[in-house]
């Protein structure tokens, strides 16, 4: 009897009754994209300011940011567009900017 290594290959990869092979086929959904932000008062410790984001979604009431308003300023056209990650990247590449000044 003949065993091929291929083929063995093959099963182990294309199997449907692999669990991983399943989690892997599954489609991964888009983050959401922020449609509108404001701008509030902040009372947290990180920031005065803060940016609260309406998702592409429909969900509302969506934390993005905080910031301190004398070291950084954003208008809300930078953030329409991202996703809550790439909204944070940007902080993060404003503040360092800042700190590196």
């Amino acid at each position: 009897m003949s065993y091929d290594k291929d083929w063995e290959v093959h099963l182990a990869l294309n199997n449907p009754y692999d669990p991983i092979h399943n989690y892997m086929e599954q489609s991964v959904s888009p983050a959401p994209r922020i449609k509108s932000v404001e701008f509030r008062f902040s009372s947290r410790r990180y920031g005065d300011t803060e940016a609260v984001a309406t998702m592409d979604d429909g969900t509302t009431e969506v934390y993005i940011v905080c910031w301190f308003g004398d070291e950084l300023s954003f208008s809300p056209s930078e953030f329409v567009g991202l996703t809550a990650e790439e909204a944070r990247d940007l902080k993060q590449r404003k503040d360092i900017s800042y700190l590196q000044s």
